[in-house]
């Protein structure tokens, strides 16, 4: 079948395509700024909880066995 489509194949030419893409890379990179602080934010977030252990045990405390369980199988999920 690969002999076919090589026996097939013709050049017809070159094509050159200019696109710009300035504003699709001012938009990554304003994602990218954004992502890093968000990260920043969490990871300060997570040494506050494991610096004041006990906020953190009254802050899952809001949440159901039932709500930490889905929790739970939705970031096995995610991290497959």
């Amino acid at each position: 079948m690969a002999e076919m489509r090589e026996s097939n194949k013709r050049s017809v030419g070159t094509l050159t395509v200019d696109v710009d893409v300035s504003e699709a890379l001012k938009g990554l990179k304003a994602l990218k700024r954004e992502a890093n602080e968000a990260l920043k934010v969490l990871q300060q977030l997570a040494k506050f909880l494991d610096e004041n252990e006990d906020v953190a045990k009254k802050l899952i405390s809001v949440f159901t066995t039932e709500e930490l369980e889905e929790e739970i199988e939705k970031r096995k999920r995610l991290s497959k």
